[in-house]
């Protein structure tokens, strides 16, 4: 499943999050290129609501991507949101990623 198509230059991340019974302290965007695989991560304060996709993958990511959103505190992770699949291209359309974390 190829997911939306976002660009590198313009596209946006977005989420939602509510704090669970075990108080967060991060999100950590993971994104891999295989379904389940995430072998990349970048962490975000848990009041942060999205990011620019430039400045979360490296120049040059283009293809097929997979990723989750996960609440996170100092004795471990939640449940990740579910796996959003998308496509990164380097040309248009425009599109924004958007996760809902628990």
């Amino acid at each position: 499943m190829a997911g939306v198509v976002i660009t590198y230059a313009a596209g946006r991340f977005s989420w939602t999050f509510t704090q669970g019974s075990v108080p967060a302290t991060e999100l950590r965007l993971k994104w891999g290129t295989s379904p389940g695989v995430y072998t990349q991560q970048k962490v975000y304060g848990v009041s942060t609501t999205g990011a620019a996709v430039n400045t979360v993958l490296p120049a040059g990511s283009v293809g097929q991507f997979y990723a989750v959103m996960v609440a996170a505190h100092a004795t471990g992770e939640g449940a990740p949101s579910a796996e959003v699949p998308f496509v990164l291209s380097a040309g248009v359309p425009n599109g924004t990623w958007v996760f809902s974390v628990a």
